[in-house]
């Protein structure tokens, strides 16, 4: 038995709960959930010109709204840059919106700009130039392909560059990346918008406006993003990230869609809260909305650790160095059942290398072709509830793991990746022993963490470093534990899939089964 499987086969495991999103909702328009959004508006106004500017990007703090609007309208669809400046005149009130002065058109999570309808023709989005097709697309996409799953209608992504000049029509949405583009109002309020070109604008905002030449309907609308949140290749700056990124780039999407802000109150991030995340809706005031919880990477593990050890089955691949040992196991939760296929060692007894087991019920099924008429053979393990000793092994290390990431202070978001096909977030922390064993908290309990420190230090690690994926549905995907042991390099890798998808485990027809006894009796026959 391999040292993976020492370790594995002396765990137990523990559960429950996760985080979600929320989504900003008008006159049947939804942005992405996964989406939060941020405006990104500093309450310093500089407008240095763009030679005098630090080429560092702005930090998060630097980048949160400070109370600022980042939107407006306009009653016609063809403004248009004029010597590099934009002007925009926002269109007087109808006039029994004069008399009444309602209320704009509101719902929990949302508040509609002033026009509530959107064209039955849809919408085409576009870019001015092919830089800002190439760096805001892949995210421009994602949330499109959102407001034509939700509201039906015919919205489309054209990536073919209009250019500068361009006189926006009906129906069209055009996007811009530009250094410091938007010049809010003096006053700031909504009137008297201005988008430039020199980078002489507001440092760290982007801006989204709609138009408005139909009664109470978008009929265009075009957005500005601050190219001061990218590097120079195009990627997002190290202090801004993808999720928070493509959160921004939504954002201000909402609002050439007729979103304003889905504040509750005048307090700046006043806004509600997803019941099932615990989120702002993607249109609050981007310094709270745009807060991305995902690089909080202990509060992550602990409920992904929860959320994946509450499913009633997944199956976990595990490997060793290299793809070396490879354990394909299935996790039932109630009746506790697992069922492992496992390589080991070729042997007289087992000339494939492979070994089946499945075990449940206190006992454990082992896979056979020496005892004519059978085809298991059962072993006590002493198990019990548990499901015979294979159902704790076959749930994996996600308890060990996420709770050793998340009792580590220096545990920490690498990335945004996909792993098996799925976009996932990677954590890494470096664990040190001798730290985790004076650990108290509620991301590991007790037993679990000197069980874990004990067997750990038998095989003579001090430290491992651990990696996490972590879906954005809180569920663990995959694993890595990496240590410098007494036979050198370890190495456990682990891939989580198939939750709640597991077929029903049940033990094997009786009268296919023989005792131990009858197995090792077959075994003596020449």
């Amino acid at each position: 038995m391999s040292s993976i499987r020492k370790r594995v086969a002396r765990r137990r495991r523990r559960t429950v709960a996760a985080v979600g999103a929320a989504a900003a909702v008008v006159a049947g328009l939804q942005l992405s959930p996964s989406a939060f959004g941020t405006d990104d508006a500093d309450a310093t106004d500089d407008r240095a010109p763009a030679s005098s500017r630090p080429a560092t990007a702005p930090t998060r703090a630097e980048a949160s709204h400070a109370g600022r609007q980042d939107f407006g309208s306009s009653g016609s669809d063809g403004t248009r840059f004029r010597d590099g400046v934009m002007s925009l005149t926002p269109a007087p009130p109808a006039a029994s919106a004069r008399r009444a002065a309602p209320a704009a058109p509101h719902g929990e999570g949302w508040t509609s700009a002033g026009a509530a309808r959107l064209l039955g023709t849809g919408y085409t989005v576009r870019f001015y130039d092919k830089r800002a097709a190439d760096w805001l697309g892949p995210y421009v996409k994602r949330s499109v392909a959102d407001l034509r799953r939700v509201t039906n209608l015919p919205v489309t992504v054209d990536s073919r560059p209009v250019g500068w000049d361009h006189v926006r029509t009906r129906g069209e949405v055009v996007i811009g990346l530009l250094r410091r583009p938007c010049v809010p109002p003096a006053d700031g309020g909504g009137s008297g918008w201005k988008v430039v070109r020199d980078g002489s604008g507001s440092k760290n905002l982007s801006c989204g406006f709609y138009a408005s030449s139909l009664p109470a309907t978008v009929t265009s609308g075009h957005a500005y993003i601050n190219d001061e949140f990218f590097t120079a290749d195009g990627k997002p700056a190290p202090s801004m990230g993808e999720t928070y990124l493509r959160n921004h780039i939504s954002h201000e999407l909402g609002h050439t869609m007729g979103l304003a802000h889905a504040n509750r109150g005048a307090a700046p991030g006043d806004c509600v809260k997803g019941t099932d995340s615990g989120q702002a809706p993607v249109m609050c005031t981007p310094g709270k909305a745009a807060q991305d919880d995902r690089k909080d990477a202990r509060a992550v593990l602990a409920a992904a650790a929860r959320k994946t050890a509450a499913q009633s089955s997944y199956k976990t691949v595990q490997t060793g160095q290299g793809g070396t040992d490879r354990s394909e196991m299935l996790y039932q939760k109630k009746p506790a059942a697992s069922v492992i296929k496992a390589e080991v060692s070729k042997s007289a007894a087992n000339p494939t290398g492979v070994s089946h087991m499945l075990s449940m019920g206190g006992s454990t099924y082992v896979k056979t072709d020496k005892v004519p008429g059978k085809s298991w053979y059962s072993m006590d393990l002493g198990g019990g509830a548990d499901g015979g000793g294979g159902a704790p092994r076959a749930a994996g290390y996600v308890a060990e793991f996420a709770g050793a990431l998340a009792a580590t202070k220096s545990t920490a978001w690498v990335a945004e990746e996909k792993t098996g096909g799925r976009a996932a977030d990677h954590y890494r922390g470096k664990v040190v022993l001798d730290e985790l064993a004076e650990y108290t908290g509620p991301a590991l309990s007790k037993d679990l963490r000197d069980l874990y420190v004990s067997v750990a230090k038998k095989q003579g690690l001090e430290s491992v470093v651990i990696d996490m994926w972590v879906g954005k549905d809180d569920l663990v995907l995959k694993s890595r534990e990496t240590g410098e042991g007494k036979k050198g390099r370890e190495v456990i890798n682990e891939e989580y899939s198939d939750f709640g998808a597991v077929p029903t485990i049940s033990a094997p027809p009786a009268g296919s089964v023989a005792t131990w006894d009858e197995f090792i009796a077959a075994q003596a026959r020449p």
